[in-house]
């Protein structure tokens, strides 16, 4: 016999003895081969039927088939319609069951291109508010402030005869523009064929180095310097030298593909992580803009072909801030075809030379965002087309906005579609700050004044309070070993099941658990858990505040989270102790997402019966709603 080896998946070769095994197997009797037989053509037959469904049944088919980017055959999409983004996985509760092992939510997925999904995003937002009929502030929060910065673009360096370098600003307080109310001097910019010096990440300019173009300043752009030069915003002119042809230096690096330099305020703060990433959303529209789109055709197709100089975009970090010092870094490796560049970790120009950008965007910070710019001590009660839109494409990104509704009624269906429950759940979730601070004062012995304002003394007994108080308002209780939720029969209550997600933590975000069947019955669950962002990785606090109804927390920045609340359905109830009074950072983006929102004043003692009544009413009002 041969001795010739058999070949393997693995690229192992078998065992040496492997082809006398084979031969030496006993041959099978006729009368078992045809039963074999007749078994694999039933398996074949099943398997076409099977096929034949999955191809054309309505609820896979549009999954499989339809691309993001196209709209049907022959229907012209207006620029407010909102059944063009097709998500890649079944609509249920529980968002995350993807056909494609690479689509959002899963942990290989970058949006390749965030300025085409910034403009789809956007126009979803417009009509999840219109269909609510929500105010908007005359949209001062809105598309028209993208109009604006668009309007009132500046030619800011031009090319030389025969140079091809040029910078175009885009202002936000021109006279006459609808964001002239901006708190600050501001502009956006974009570039063609700059240069970067050699530098390594950091806050200060002469460390990371500057840009430098051969063109010619124009008048408008030298006032606009002299406008910005006493700014606080980051703003490219700043950063910039123009030069003659002859000065003009060869490229070390040159990068063809777009890029968008994008500055952050920290690496630590979730609301100020926040309000960075809406202001990349902003930048995103702007520049998308910019392409000048034609409406003449559906919008999906229309977008994709004028938004192409700007596919294939990479986000850029010129601060200091590493990728392993961040927390929140994960929010920004989703967006681009590439990984953010971090200047902090590879540096631009290491062999000396410059690097040369073909296309660049520059975004703003340092001021003020969206979520800040009405002022933080007043109250803003509208809702915000931008930061609606921002918040949508974010929870797409990871996972957890697959709907593609213009209201409630359309998503209400989406979402109970694949439940054995009538209603879906209500989740209640609990921010703690116990288990930080704690460790902070195991760490440096004490708590700062900024860290003392949002402590509470009783956190452990306001959160028994708060599982007891919530228990008390539903039929039956998940019965879990070790839940310490108190329950006495009560016919007046509603007909829902408690469950103590925390004893639970497989029930979150799904339909019902096995576990909660034999409460049920035709009622829903009611299911409360709390979150200390201290103990948990960012996908984890996104995967529990992403598929919150309700977030109760005392006021600091872990509800900067809440712009990943679900947009228009979603009730926010705000601790206030004495000295964070004043501080409207959680109402204002409650009410440009659409969301409810609550503010309960407490001692450093909190008095808990009141807030656990405060609570309650917030959820009965979704249970009889």
């Amino acid at each position: 016999m041969s001795d010739t080896l058999l070949p393997t998946t693995n690229g192992y070769p078998p065992p040496r003895n492997a082809p006398q095994i084979l031969t030496a197997a006993p041959q099978t009797p006729l009368r078992f081969q045809v039963r074999r037989l007749i078994a694999i053509a039933a398996v074949l037959l099943l398997s076409s039927f099977a096929l034949v469904y999955f191809m054309y049944s309505p609820e896979v088919s549009t999954a499989v088939s339809a691309p993001v980017l196209h709209a049907p055959e022959g229907k012209g999409l207006e620029p407010n319609a909102t059944d063009f983004i097709t998500p890649p996985h079944s609509q249920t509760t529980n968002p995350t069951q993807y056909t494609s092992p690479n689509g959002p939510g899963t942990p290989w997925f970058r949006d390749a291109h965030p300025a085409l999904h910034a403009r789809l995003f956007l126009s979803r937002a417009q009509a999840e508010i219109a269909a609510r009929g929500l105010n908007t502030c005359d949209g001062q929060l809105s598309e028209r402030m993208v109009d604006g910065y668009i309007d009132a673009a500046v030619p800011y360096c031009e090319p030389f005869p025969g140079g091809n370098a040029s910078i175009t600003c885009f202002p936000a307080r021109a006279p006459g523009s609808p964001n002239a109310w901006w708190p600050y001097k501001q502009a956006f910019c974009a570039s063609r064929n700059l240069r970067h010096n050699p530098g390594w990440g950091s806050n200060t300019l002469a460390e990371r180095g500057g840009f430098v173009g051969t063109c010619r300043m124009t008048d408008a752009g030298r006032d606009l310097r002299a406008e910005m030069a006493a700014g606080r915003e980051n703003f490219l002119g700043t950063e910039f030298a123009n030069t003659s042809l002859e000065e003009e230096q060869a490229c070390g690096e040159t990068i063809t593909h777009p890029v968008l330099f994008v500055p952050r305020q920290d690496k630590w703060n979730p609301f100020h992580v926040g309000e960075d990433l809406v202001t990349t959303f902003l930048a995103l529209l702007i520049f998308s803009r910019h392409s000048g789109p034609d409406f003449n055709a559906s919008l999906p197709r229309a977008l994709a072909s004028a938004l192409a100089p700007i596919a294939n975009l990479q986000l850029i970090f010129q601060d200091k801030y590493l990728p392993t010092e961040s927390p929140f870094a994960a929010l920004y490796d989703r967006i681009g075809a590439w990984p953010p560049r971090r200047q902090a970790a590879e540096a631009l120009g290491s062999d000396g030379r410059a690097t040369c950008f073909a296309d660049a965007m520059h975004s703003v910070g340092a001021g003020a965002s969206l979520l800040s710019a009405t002022g933080v001590g007043k109250r803003w009660r509208c809702a915000s087309e931008l930061v609606w839109g921002a918040s949508l494409w974010l929870r797409w990104m990871w996972g957890l906005e697959a709907n593609v509704a213009a209201d409630d009624a359309v998503y209400l269906d989406k979402r109970q579609s694949g439940s054995s429950s009538p209603l879906p759940p209500i989740q209640v979730l609990f921010l703690s700050r116990d288990k930080l601070d704690a460790y902070t004062i195991h760490k440096n012995g004490w708590l700062n004044l900024w860290q003392e304002a949002r402590h509470i003394e009783n956190e452990p007994e306001l959160v028994a309070g708060l599982r007891t108080g919530l228990a008390e308002l539903c039929h039956t209780v998940t019965e879990i070993p070790g839940s310490t939720a108190q329950h006495n029969p009560n016919p007046d209550r509603h007909n829902c099941t408690f469950t103590d997600a925390d004893l639970l933590p497989a029930s979150w975000g799904t339909a019902y658990h096995p576990r909660e069947t034999t409460a049920l019955g035709p009622a829903r669950a009611l299911r409360f858990a709390t979150l200390d962002p201290t103990t948990l990785a960012l996908p984890a606090q996104l995967g529990m505040i992403g598929r919150a109804d309700v977030v109760v927390s005392v006021h600091a920045g872990a509800l900067g989270l809440t712009l990943f609340l679900p947009t228009g359905r979603a009730s926010v109830v705000e601790l206030f102790t004495t000295k964070a009074v004043g501080n409207n950072h959680f109402h204002n983006m409650a009410h440009m997402l659409g969301n409810e929102y609550v503010s309960i004043g407490v001692n450093k003692k909190v008095d808990v019966a009141r807030v656990v009544t405060k609570v309650k009413e917030v959820v009965e009002r979704r249970l009889t709603g």
